[in-house]
């Protein structure tokens, strides 16, 4: 009787352990499970780069308009300049917009219309940047030209990966012109 409690004793204990299958299964379920995460995760930041990207640009919408009503003149008149972005724009495709120094003309441009948008609107947008930490994209065209007064403002995006030749989200602002529609 004692040698056959002995044996399942000795077989119990060498059940102890998980086997080469058992624990490559744990690790394909692991894997497939991380694949999973990884892949919602990036979803997600992207609706929230979007999400982020609308409500910049309605933030600035709303900044330029009450400059606009403010001063009784349109963006270019506000910010003093006809094409905050054509610095940024006019820098070698692939130019990474986020490292560039403050003190680079297309950042100094940007920052110092972002500061009389607040100052002449009293909406504070100043140092707003993009999901990747990037200027936007301010063309300020409305009353630009003294034989086509009627072509809209617009905001943008620089495309991703930071290219600072192509815009994307591009939205055109409401005249303040009289006569234009």
């Amino acid at each position: 009787m004692k040698s056959r409690s002995n044996l399942s004793l000795q077989s119990r204990l060498r059940q102890r352990g998980f086997t080469i299958v058992e624990l490559l299964i744990v690790i394909v379920v692991i894997g497939i499970l991380a694949a999973i995460v990884i892949v919602a995760y990036q979803g997600i930041q992207s609706r929230a780069q979007q999400s982020k990207i609308q409500a910049d640009q309605n933030t600035l919408m709303k900044a330029i308009s009450a400059a606009q009503i403010q001063t009784g003149g349109s963006l270019k008149d506000v910010v003093l300049d006809f094409w905050i972005g054509q610095d940024c724009s006019s820098l070698a495709p692939g130019t990474d917009l986020a490292a560039l120094p403050r003190s680079n003309s297309c950042w100094t441009r940007y920052l110092t219309a972002l500061d009389r948008i607040s100052t002449a609107g009293g909406v504070n947008i100043r140092n707003m940047v993009d999901p990747w930490a990037r200027p936007y994209w301010i063309d300020s065209n409305e009353a630009e030209s003294s034989t086509n007064p009627c072509v809209k403002d617009n905001l943008a995006v620089y495309t991703v990966p930071s290219n600072s030749g192509s815009i994307m989200n591009f939205v055109q602002l409401p005249f303040v012109t009289p006569g234009c529609i």
